[in-house]
């Protein structure tokens, strides 16, 4: 973002005081977004390899595409029709041609924006604690996180049918390999993380679910079930925070909490985005559920923007519990600032584009 855009928001402008007077939070900041280019660089070919190994030496796709499809349920749009599984098998046993759709799927915001952060959160965890891990171990959970959590990528593209259409089935064939180079590689890290990765798992799929539930009647949403849908962002990225910390001792609590919270508040960053991609309430959606609720589309706007806040401000009672020695707090407190940013910046771009006439008669329809 531009200096401009930072100035325009109350987050924005303590990031650029914070960012000239030298603070040692944006210095952690900048460090880790630099070092995780580095220490992810390997990533696309480990990805690429693992699943490529995985495909190829399964004598069963049918039925691993089944058991997935199983799971999923709830979302039809994941499966793919028996008769091109095999065509789209040996398609992708071409490594070059997985390589394609695997760097197609990591190109998201999403996870560019998710790598620096788990590294920190990591490292933090390691000095802190002083537990001597190998660096095989590290990269497993690091990596085997990234990986899982970029499941949700082939996922949507699978569901919207927005992008990509050419390689959806190649998506549809992969998704479950995905999951289980993620288990795989979690797994080698020890038993705890791997269960606590599979609890949040379980968890959000719950979650994604009741979302796709609530799709089909804009009306089926309270207060409850939205907390209930927002699980999505606290299991995936919660866990992911708690597994940071190899899910031991307080640390693993704290960093539950507040990547927790932030994903939420993440959360409402999107819907703000999302409504002014689509100029309509998504639905679920706080948003729409304020707009359902108040009647008014600007005021559904400034309550998300409330919640988002109410989120980011939970999320920094986690600062509040972190020891006073913890290395990495001053990170913590910036990426806090960053997101807030996002946020304010996404209302203030929605608020001044959108079609509110729009919204009123998407409202009266409903």
């Amino acid at each position: 973002m531009s200096l401009a855009e930072y100035l325009s928001t109350p987050s924005g402008r303590k990031l650029v005081l914070r960012k000239a007077v030298g603070s040692r939070g944006i210095k952690q900041l900048e460090f880790y977004v630099e070092r995780s280019k580095e220490y992810f660089s390997d990533l696309p070919t480990v990805y690429t390899q693992g699943l490529h190994r995985l495909i190829k030496q399964d004598r069963e796709p049918q039925r691993t595409l089944a058991v997935f499809e199983e799971a999923y349920k709830d979302f039809p749009e994941l499966a793919l029709d028996s008769n091109k599984i095999n065509p789209v098998k040996q398609r992708l046993s071409d490594v070059e041609e997985l390589r394609v759709r695997v760097n197609n799927l990591l190109s998201s915001d999403f996870i560019s924006n998710t790598g620096f952060i788990f590294l920190a959160l990591c490292e933090g965890a390691l000095q802190y604690n002083g537990t001597p891990v190998t660096e095989e171990i590290k990269r497993n959970l690091l990596y085997g996180h990234m990986i899982a959590i970029d499941l949700s990528e082939g996922m949507d593209r699978a569901i919207d049918q927005d992008e990509d259409l050419e390689f959806l089935n190649d998506y549809r064939l992969m998704n479950p390999y995905i999951l289980k180079l993620g288990q795989e590689m979690i797994g080698a890290v020890d038993q705890s993380v791997y269960q606590s990765f599979e609890n949040g798992f379980n968890r959000a799929l719950k979650a994604q679910s009741l979302d796709r539930r609530a799709k089909k009647d804009p009306r089926f949403v309270d207060h409850e079930k939205m907390n209930r849908i927002y699980d999505k962002y606290r299991a995936v990225i919660g866990t992911a925070g708690r597994n940071m910390a190899f899910n031991r001792g307080p640390i693993a609590e704290i960093y539950d909490l507040g990547m927790a919270k932030a994903a939420e508040a993440g959360g409402c960053t999107d819907e703000l985005i999302d409504s002014l991609k689509v100029n309509s309430f998504e639905n679920p959606s706080w948003p729409l559920f304020f707009a359902l609720q108040a009647g008014d589309p600007r005021k559904a706007f400034e309550l998300t923007l409330e919640k988002g806040r109410v989120y980011l401000n939970e999320a920094r009672i986690a600062l509040e519990m972190i020891p006073r020695d913890f290395p990495i707090t001053p990170f913590i407190d910036s990426l806090f600032l960053v997101l807030g940013h996002k946020m304010e910046h996404a209302f203030n771009t929605t608020v001044r584009e959108i079609s509110f006439s729009s919204l009123e008669e998407q409202l009266q329809k409903i």
